[in-house]
């Protein structure tokens, strides 16, 4: 399990995922790099293979439809804060440019066969950040959750509930190696103006 500090409202990472966040921590905001996206394990990709893993270990105990509520939550707070809340600086500019590639290419893409018009959805032209980001931001999102939890006026009984979900996650995760190491490609950081030049060039011939 995950470490407990005595206080069951608060929540600490195994040291050995806290030490990934703080590599990661270097090799952004140091060495100017950013995640290569989409990553090979996405955070959707993590929690659907944590459920098919917890379901497989269930015992009599297990309350399943609340382990699907909580994970279901975890992915709705996740992209919900990820844009304003577990970004460093340096990230935001990639979020934007890989939010509007993907509004471009749909647009671009989903054409209309009668009318030769953009079949546009906006559920559908916004990329999912669950979709595209991978364990280390997920790791961000638990070092804030706690703070996120009371916030949100949840009662105390409903945070330690959700704080033993969160560890038992946490614990898989720092089990398995391959997702581990599953979002350490980097690009550097000049590779954004590569993308937000093809981005500027397209939309001009568009037009």
């Amino acid at each position: 399990m995950a470490e407990s500090s005595g206080d069951e409202t608060s929540l600490l990472l195994p040291q050995h995922l806290q030490a990934k966040l703080e590599q990661d921590c270097i090799q952004i905001v140091h060495f100017k790099k950013l995640h290569s996206l989409p990553v090979d394990m996405s955070v959707e990709t993590i929690l659907r293979n944590y459920w098919t893993y917890a379901n497989d270990m269930a015992t009599e105990e297990t309350n399943i439809p609340i382990l699907k509520e909580v994970l279901d939550g975890i992915k709705i707070y996740f992209d919900f804060m990820l844009r304003d809340h577990l970004l460093y600086s340096e990230e935001r500019h990639q979020y934007d440019l890989e939010i509007t590639k993907k509004r471009h290419l749909t647009n671009t893409n989903c054409v209309n066969s009668d009318e030769g018009t953009p079949n546009i959805n906006n559920d559908d032209t916004v990329m999912m950040p669950s979709s595209v980001y991978g364990i280390s931001h997920l790791l961000r999102l638990f070092v804030k959750m706690p703070l996120f939890l009371i916030q949100a006026k949840f009662p105390t009984t409903h945070i330690n509930l959700l704080n033993q979900h969160f560890k038992d996650l946490l614990t898989y995760m720092s089990q398995n190696p391959d997702l581990l190491f599953s979002d350490e490609k980097y690009v550097s950081s000049d590779s954004l103006d590569l993308i937000a030049s093809s981005l500027t060039s397209s939309n001009s011939i568009s037009t």
